[in-house]
């Protein structure tokens, strides 16, 4: 490291912190045109792949602590990544995708006409159970009418 420039090695220190190349550059005072250009380097952007894994060591080691600690989101995940066959997630999820028809380009008078609608285009798509009871509380739902103007309106 003695064959960097002291601003190289600011940035090499800031990139074991952060890993990333431009919050690196910011806390180090580099531009990042600068830091481009110094990674033409072999030396400088092998020294960079290595602040690099340092910067992942620590975190992983950071991440053991919590995990051995009282941080159980951190014990969670450490026991599904390393022992996922006991702990990973078991389910698989399958989800189908249906194509919608497109609705009618109408003027929907109301909500419930709206959802008239939308079952009406849905009509043939495979339901699960709990749909059936949503369509039959809908269907009930008469159509809507135009309202009528009351006496006081039809004075105006």
């Amino acid at each position: 490291m003695e064959q960097f420039s002291a601003k190289q090695r600011a940035l090499l220190r800031a990139i074991r912190e952060c890993y990333g190349l431009a919050p690196a550059c910011n806390r180090a005072g580099v531009g990042r045109t600068t830091a481009y250009r110094w990674l033409a380097d072999a030396a400088f952007k092998e020294a960079v792949e290595d602040a690099r894994r340092a910067c992942v060591e620590d975190v992983e080691a950071q991440h053991v602590a919590a995990a051995k600690g009282k941080c159980v989101i951190s014990r969670i995940h450490f026991l599904k990544s390393h022992k996922a066959d006991v702990y990973g997630d078991k389910g698989k999820i399958e989800v189908e995708h249906h194509q919608t028809p497109a609705l009618p380009q109408t003027e929907l008078p109301s909500l419930a006409g709206a959802m008239r609608l939308l079952l009406e285009s849905a009509k043939g798509l495979p339901k699960p159970p709990h749909e059936k009871v949503i369509e039959a509380q809908v269907s009930t739902v008469p159509p809507a009418s135009p309202s009528k103007p009351t006496e006081g309106e039809q004075k105006h």
